[in-house]
């Protein structure tokens, strides 16, 4: 019984894993994210304590951070991810001032899903411009044929 073609399968689910994980550049995009876009729009409300932040100063940190976390986290293209960035950077932080700009508390549940609502615009744009994810056709092994009579050729003549 041969198992080579169990292996290969096995194999090729191993690879499409392994594209589909998340790289460690790409955790680091997220962290950038979350630590120039999430904290500084928490700064501006008052939730990190005696650091104040003004509205114009997180924009123009986030609009730093979002440059970079955008481009440390696409895969295809670092200019257009890079540039998505740019956008999904102070619309998280807009989007955090103005969801918590009146709470006395917040948790980071709701921080999460803010931020990451707001960043569907730029996501939105970069899948617009980059295209979706490339899904590699599957290989289909064709049966071979086992038959190696050749047709008579006298056949047609009758």
């Amino acid at each position: 019984m041969d198992n080579s073609n169990d292996i290969e399968f096995v194999g090729e689910q191993t690879q499409q894993k392994q594209k589909e994980e998340i790289s460690v550049v790409q955790k680091l995009g997220i962290v950038v994210m979350v630590l120039l876009c999430g904290f500084p729009g928490m700064a501006v409300v008052g939730f990190l304590g005696r650091l104040h932040l003004s509205l114009q100063t997180a924009l123009i940190i986030s609009l730093g951070g979002g440059m970079l976390g955008g481009t440390l986290m696409s895969k295809k293209s670092k200019f257009w991810g890079g540039l998505c960035g740019l956008i999904a950077g102070p619309l998280s932080v807009l989007a955090i001032y103005f969801y918590a700009k009146n709470r006395d508390s917040i948790h980071s549940v709701e921080l999460t899903l803010v931020q990451a609502i707001a960043s569907l615009p730029a996501l939105g744009l970069y899948r617009l411009i980059v295209g979706p994810k490339e899904v590699e056709p599957q290989v289909v092994n064709e049966p071979e044929e086992t038959s190696t009579a050749e047709p008579d050729p006298d056949f047609f003549l009758n």
